[in-house]
């Protein structure tokens, strides 16, 4: 019986947050398994492909755009920051300087896991196949089937 409930409340709870994020307008497509996603900035500049597993507590900073292929699973408490605030202008205070929106979208290709609290920074393009280790902050590209991880994330491996 507890598995039922289990199942009961898994199902409710993608559900519920596939609604959420269509009615925001996230492009996402077939299959798409998400909890509940904590943050989305700019949810217009997100899109989603299809068989993705989102976990809990996903931040998603669009501003710049982001894009996660087919077959992609995230673990919980992932960030995607796509821009930085202004900061450049010392005559300015910080908070009054806006979003920067010079950078390039993230990207991120097919068949990619991206581990628990990893942080995926502005114009980063992560390649088919690759592997982001747990509480990695990727402020570079990833190369498809690499395998990165550290703070900055350097490749650890390729996979086989």
């Amino acid at each position: 019986m507890l598995k039922g409930i289990q199942k009961a409340l898994f199902g409710l709870t993608t559900g519920f947050t596939k609604l959420t994020l269509k009615l925001m307008g996230v492009k996402f497509g077939k299959n798409l398994t998400a909890f509940l996603v904590t943050t989305i900035e700019s949810p217009q500049n997100v899109t989603i492909g299809n068989n993705v597993w989102m976990s809990k507590n996903v931040a998603l900073y669009a501003a710049n755009g982001i894009t996660i292929g087919n077959d992609v699973v995230i673990a919980k408490d992932v960030s995607f920051i796509s821009a930085d605030h202004g900061f450049k202008d010392k005559s300015k205070k910080i908070n009054q300087q806006g979003m920067e929106t010079s950078a390039s979208p993230i990207t991120i290709g097919n068949d990619v896991w991206i581990g628990e609290k990893a942080i995926i920074l502005k114009a980063v393009n992560v390649g088919g196949g690759a592997v982001i280790g747990a509480g990695a902050v990727v402020t570079k590209d990833v190369p498809a089937y690499a395998v990165v991880a550290g703070n900055p994330a350097k490749i650890i491996a390729y996979r086989q």
